[in-house]
């Protein structure tokens, strides 16, 4: 078994920066935000192998991908419902913008 490499200095550097508390609060962060995301894109949007060649056409693909990922969280997301407050207070400005929120957050949840 080997037990000693070139790379033995720069893995024992790596090990102690990621079981420190920083690099815990770190992993941690990247755990929640972006690897989820990663996952999305490479199971659910078969992502798995890009078919460009290049570093630019690369970008472009995974940038599209990341677009489309966020418009379909956008489209399926859900406002609180708005509070019921008694019609006889609120101007009719009020009362205008409230209703035409209420049809565009239909025409969202429609997609």
């Amino acid at each position: 078994m080997i037990t000693e490499t070139l790379s033995r200095p720069l893995f024992m550097q790596m090990e102690k920066r990621v079981k420190s508390k920083i690099g815990q609060r770190m992993k941690n962060l990247r755990h929640s935000t972006v690897e989820p995301v990663i996952g999305t894109l490479v199971n659910h949007l078969n992502l798995k192998k890009l078919n460009t060649r290049g570093l630019h056409s690369a970008t472009k693909s995974l940038l599209m991908a990341a677009i489309a990922y966020n418009l379909k969280k956008l489209v399926k997301f859900k406002m609180p419902p708005l509070p019921n407050w008694g019609t006889n207070t609120l101007s009719r400005e009020a009362i205008a913008l409230r209703y035409s929120l209420l049809i565009n957050i239909r025409s969202l949840e429609s997609f």
